[in-house]
Formats: structure tokens, sequence, C-alpha cells
């Protein structure tokens, strides 16, 4: 949930309902007669109106009991009845019931896989569409927002509308121009490509003497390109003070997973990276056979790259990625470099200017130290081939139709997937490099504003549980327990949007100086790019107001948020719909969705990474070391347990050190948010449950929960999020989650020893 340290976004991050409108709908159905209804009498009115909404309640029970009736309950033990006669049928608590029952696959034992249970119908019934790599509830959300964002877009300006808006709406505009970009073919990758220096595969007057790669970064800078291809450098927090900015080196950004790259040529993603690489060299004017031989050379340049960086695994730990020293003393690390000019370089007079007592914080110094060994026996044609490579690669979806159908079919054969998105989604996402402006118009148009208050209510009644877990657990020091509650306490909630952006004077503010046309896509990107460098390069020097609006400005996201720096947690308006959030159904519904991931990001300040950071979001070590180690042997438990889990559809297993901080907020997430749930109907009452399901609600809570993750992905697309991400599969955060809490197995009365209630479960909070 981070963006990255090297490619600048224009949102301007530091380091994060039904379709169809009223003018679309459907005009071809029977009319009724305006003037005959008003000729009727209000009492007749009313009267009809009831009974038209009485007659289609009924029908629409009938279905779902003809639904239910084909799709029995097995033979496993049944859960308590519902309370006679408390079924809750209005039109919303219909379509919750709907999707759940589309949703379930009733055959399968909710004891024996609540996941099934609860998703096997999505999974059955789910085509993924031919430009998808996988259909979830997020996509689900994420394809509406998308609609709407586009409908925004399409739309008419006005004479009176802001220049941001109107630039939002030409950055759009110059994206759908296909003609354009067909007109101008491959000739601005081509001149983009010499003015950086030429790419040696396609140029044979390329000479290694006139190359220096630290002179090639700083060209790469100034065309608005990133600079991290062989070393990441940055401006971000400091995790020890973290109200000031400071410079950072990391290890390199690659072109490929650095878990396909350490394979080398056995592993099928790399092979076709290096076809992709062949082919995009021959389109822009290389020979075949100087393509398939020089471009092998440099990527195997990129495998020693990828094998001197940190896997994953070993980058967990913040307290080893802090290692601040002098800029002058980088120099030492990497000797015939002087790290001060390469600094001053990429920042240009321009933006400000550094000496060598310039705090830096280097991530991984023994990369760096590679990196020196590494250039230094390296031939200068390898490196400047790889380096124009990776530009060539990142410009192909602004070139023309050619240059896209090979992107293609390489995303084809890494993922499966066999069609391209429409061109408008593509522009929909280009847009979105001025985040904070689509999200005033998202807003705007589509939010509901009552969702705000509902969410804070809900965040108060599961950070008051989680307070309670923290109070009742018994491996905890007196000492550390009070320092978690604190940080609890102080716990950020950032809610739909800031209101700041709902005023267009600190939008035109923010981008002032942004430079965007009608016409030229490729230029729009080298602007938007430039910018971004120039907005969060010239905070070097400026204290953190962790409260500024502008860190919580992009509202038009289907996604949640924890920061530790901030020690905050966000919730965009972009998610507090759908199956997430819905003010209008029980709140056995809402807690179960939203309250989980309200609970998830809240204990993301507590997981194995989260833990390292105080209530001030300062990197700090506030553990007692016997509470430490407890802590450390309860995220083993879940590290094993996760890592135990085989996904038998590629036959991959799950990686449990890399998972353990999502799956450790899954844990206490759920947790807390039921708990929430059971205090909140203690003030309340009990809710009607749902029309078609024999379920109570806090039966119904679970199956809420469950639906979150109903997902179906393609083969390779899960294989790689296996084996490069840092979330568990749905499935398995349905099955790991649910079989750890207690509270689960005793709503669904599974017996001890079934696979949703095993005798040895893991817990940390």
């Amino acid at each position: 949930m981070s963006g990255s340290s090297n490619g600048a976004n224009a949102g301007i991050s530091e380091s994060k309902a039904d379709l169809v409108s009223v003018e679309a709908a459907d005009t071809n159905k029977p009319s009724f007669s305006i003037n005959s209804w008003s000729r009727r009498t209000s009492l007749e009115r009313l009267l009809l109106c009831i009974c038209g909404i009485l007659v289609l309640l009924i029908v629409v029970m009938i279905i779902l009991s003809i639904v239910r009736n084909e799709r029995p309950l097995g033979p496993y033990p049944q859960p308590p009845a519902p309370i006679p006669h408390s079924k809750c049928t209005t039109p919303d608590c219909i379509a919750s019931a709907h999707s759940l029952l589309q949703n379930m696959n009733p055959e399968v034992d909710p004891c024996d896989d609540f996941y099934q249970f609860a998703c096997g119908g999505f999974e059955a019934r789910s085509r993924i569409a031919d430009d998808k790599t996988y259909k979830s509830q997020f996509s689900i959300i994420g394809d509406e927002l998308d609609e709407q964002i586009r409908d925004i877009l399409e739309s008419n300006g006005t004479e009176n509308d802001s220049l941001v808006f109107n630039q939002v709406r030409s950055i759009y505009q110059a994206c759908m121009n296909e003609d354009s970009l067909e007109g101008l073919g491959l000739e601005p990758m081509l001149k983009e490509l010499k003015s950086l220096g030429g790419w040696p595969v396609l140029d044979s007057n390329w000479k290694e003497e006139d190359f220096d790669w630290k002179e090639t970064i700083y060209k790469f800078r100034a065309s608005g390109h990133g600079t991290g291809f062989l070393l990441s450098y940055f401006i971000t927090t400091d995790m020890k003070n973290s109200t000031y900015r400071v410079m950072g080196f990391d290890q390199a950004s690659l072109g490929l997973s650095r878990e396909y790259l350490v394979q080398g040529f056995e592993s099928e993603n790399v092979n076709y990276y290096y076809s992709y690489m062949q082919k995009v060299a021959v389109l822009l004017g290389a020979s075949p056979e100087e393509a398939a031989t020089q471009l092998k050379e440099s990527l195997l340049f990129e495998m020693k790259l990828a094998n001197a960086s940190l896997p994953k695994e070993e980058r967990r730990n913040a307290s080893k990625l802090y290692n601040p020293m002098k800029l002058i003393d980088v120099d030492d690390l990497m000797p015939g470099v002087n790290f001060t000019d390469y600094v001053n370089g990429i920042l240009t007079k321009d933006i400000i200017q550094v000496d060598g007592n310039e705090r830096v914080i280097v991530g991984t110094p023994i990369f760096i130290k590679r990196l020196s060994t590494i250039l230094n026996e390296e031939p200068k044609r390898n490196v400047a081939n790889y380096l124009l490579w990776r530009i060539a690669s990142q410009g192909l979806f602004v070139l023309n139709k050619a240059a896209r159908e090979i992107s293609l079919e390489y995303r084809k054969n890494v993922t499966g997937t066999p069609a391209d998105a429409p061109r408008w989604k593509k522009c929909v996402g280009a847009a979105g490099s001025l985040g904070t402006v689509v999200g005033h118009l998202y807003v705007s148009k589509y939010f509901k504003e009552d969702a705000k208050h509902n969410m804070m209510e809900m965040v108060k009644y599961i950070k008051k549980e989680f307070k309670k877990i923290l109070q009742e657990i018994t491996w905890m020091d007196e000492q550390t327990r009070t320092r978690a509650i604190n940080k609890l306490a102080a716990i950020k909630e950032y809610i739909a949007y800031p209101e700041e952006i709902m005023k267009v004077e600190n939008l035109e503010e923010l981008y002032k100086g942004l430079k965007i046309n009608n016409n030229t896509y490729f230029e729009n990107e080298k602007s938007l790019s430039l910018w971004s460098y120039s907005y969060l390069w010239k905070k070097l020097r400026e204290k953190i107001d962790k409260t500024d609006w502008k860190r919580h400005a992009e509202p038009a996201v289907v996604n949640a948020f924890y920061s530790s720096i901030e020690n905050s947690i966000q919730f965009p308006a972009g998610i507090l719909q759908g199956v997430f959030f819905n003010k209008n159904r029980p709140h056995y519904m809402n807690y179960g969705s939203i309250g989980w991931v309200i609970g998830h990001e809240i204990t993301h300040g507590f997981d194995d990474r989260g833990r390292q950071s105080d209530s001030n979001g300062n990197l700090n070590d506030w553990w007692e070391m016997e509470t430490k180690k407890k802590f450390l042997e309860k995220a083993q438990c879940i590290i094993w347990q996760y890592g135990n889990y085989t996904s038998k559809a590629v036959n991959v297993s799950l990686n449990g050190v890399n998972t353990q901080g999502e799956n450790i907020a899954d844990n206490g997430g759920l947790k807390e948010a039921y708990r929430a749930y059971v205090s909140w109907e203690s003030v309340h009452g009990q809710e009607n449950s749902l029309p078609g399901l024999n379920f109570n609600s806090r039966q119904l809570f679970w199956l809420s929960a469950a639906n979150n993750w109903c997902s179906k992905f393609r083969p390779k697309v899960l294989k790689n999020r296996i084996l490069t991400g840092y979330h568990s599969p749905g499935a398995f955060r349905v099955r790991g989650t649910f079989s750890n809490l207690k509270e689960f197995s005793q709503d669904f009365k599974c017996p001890l020893g079934t696979n949703m209630n095993p005798i040895n479960k893991c817990e940390v909070w």
C-alpha cells in the first residue's frame, strides 16, 4: 500500500451504487400516463404505492425462498434459528440477502471450509473479463468507480471551470486521442532515447567512452524519468524523528520482481521478459541478432542487481534499514563516486543543493558496496543497454498500437490475460495522476456524506474493543501495555476526504506551475512526472505537518491504509460503498465488512512492522524485552500457520514471513470488529436477520466478513501474488483468520477438531 520511491506521482503521496445514470436509463420500457396519475386522490396514490411495494416484496421473497429451497443446507450441525418473525424486508436487506445467497455454496460444511461456504458460489458463477487478471469485491467496486470517473471526465466543462478541472480533462482527452498516437508513431520514444544518450542496441555509433552512468541518470531526471534503476534515491520521512524529512538511498528498482530474476533463465517469467525486451528493441529499429545478443547481456546485468539486493524477508526489521550517515560518508561505500555531486546533479540548482554534511538514511549499505563492485566489472554497454531499456519499456503505453500490442503480448504471457483494457480505462488511470482533482470531482458528484458519521461511530466502537483486548491479554507487562494503549488512543482517523479538497483555490495553489495540453500524451506524462519530482524534493528542508490535508487527498480509491509515520488510519471515499458499506443495511453487515477493514488497519499499528514505531510515529523500541519475546513467539505461530497453507490451484505454498503483517492485522482486526458489533448490539438490541437465510445476526456478521474476500484469479496471477506479495490470497485470509477465532466456532457450533475449529490456534491480539 505504498508508492514507489522513484516514480513520482502527481497525486503527491510522500512515500499511497448503480452506475446507470438517470440520463442513461432505458427509455424503451412502457411508460404510464402522467395525467392519469395526477387525477388520483392523495389517498388513492398512497394506497397504490403501498400495494405496489407489497407486491414487489412478496415476489422477491418468493424468489428467494425458491432459491433457498433449491439449495438445501448440508447435514452438518445447523445454527440456531433467528428470533421468529424478525426478518428485515427493506430493499437494502433484500439486496444483501440476494448477494450473500448468490455468493455462497450451501453444499459446503461451514465448519470444514467457511471460505467455500461463503464464496463458493461467487467463484462458480464469476467470469474474469478478458482484460482482467482477477475478479474480486475490490475490482467490482473499482470498475464502478472507473465508470463514474469516466462519466465525469467525458462531461463537458464550462467556461467558468477552474484550470485544474480543464487540465485533468485534457490529460484524459490526450490519452484518448489514438489518432494522434498513431500519427506520431514511435518518433516520441526514438527522440527521447536519443536525447538521453542513445540506446546502444539501436545505435551503431554509440561509444562506450562517452558513457557515464551518473550523467545518464541526470538526463533521466531532467526529462522526468525515474532515477532509481541502479540505486534508489528519494526524499523520505526520518523514521526516528518523523516530523523531519531526510534523503534516502536504497537498492535498485528492478524491471521484474527480484523473486524471478534470481532464478535466472530457469524462470519462465524471465524468459518472457527477455523475449519482451528483444521485441521492443526490434520494433524501435534494432536487428534481431543484436537485440538477442546485447539484451541478454543487459539482462544478466539486471540479474546481478537482483542478487545484490536483499529479499523481502530480510527487509521487515525497520531498524536494519535505518542506517543514518553523512552524505560524504556514503562515498566510502562506493569508492570513485562523489555522492554530494551525484545528489546535487539529481536535485538540480532550481530545486535545492546539499553539501557533504547532509544527513542521509541508507537502507541497504551492503547493496551499495555490491553495486560498486558490479559497476567496476561490468562493460559500460551492458549498463547503458539496461538503463535505456528501462525507459523504453515504461513508455510503450503512450505510443502507437504496434508498441501497445507488444506490451499486451508480454502481459498475456505473464498473467494469462488475453485482452487489453479498453482505452478509456487506461485514460481514467492517467487522469488519476491528478488524484486530488479527480477526488474533488468524484466527491462532488457521487459521495454520500452520511457515510462519514457512520464510519466515525464504527471506528470508535472498534478502537474501544481493541483497548479492552490490550487490557485483557496476560502476556504483556504493564509498562508495554500502557504504551500500547497510548499508541492506540493516538491513532488519527481520516475518513472519506479532507474538506480542503472541496475548495477550488486549494487545488489551484497545489498544482500551480503544472503544464498540460490536449494533444501530447507523451509530453503530458513527462510534465506530470517533472512536477511531482519538483514538488516532493523541494520539501527536503520543510518540517512535516502530519495533518496536512494533501497527505490524505486522493478519495477516489478503493483501498484503506495505515501509516506508521503518522500513526493514522485512512478510509478513502471510494471504499465506502458496495459490499463494504451501506448505511441502510443492518449493522452486522457493515461491521463484518468495513468493520473488519477498520480493525485490520488499526491492528497494522501493532503487527510485526507497525509495533516498531511509537505513538508519535517514530522508530522506537517501546517493548520490554520479555513482552517482545512473547510477541515474536505469537507472530511465529502465524508465520507457521500460513506458511503451511498451499494453494491447490497453483501448487504453491504461502510465504508466512512476508505475509505475517497482513495476517496479524486480519486476525486482530476481525476479532475487534466482532467484539465491537456485539458491544453495539448490547446497546441497541438484536437486529432483524435477512430474508431467505436461516442465520442470526452474529452468523450474518461472519458471512458478511467472508464476502470481503470472495475472489477469482487467473492461475499465473495467483502464483505471482503468492510468490511476490505481502497479502495472503482471499481464501486463506478467511480460512486462517476464522479458524483462529473461538467466537466464530461458537456461533457456527463447529466441533473441536474440525478445519474451522482446530485444537491448536494462533492468536497475537
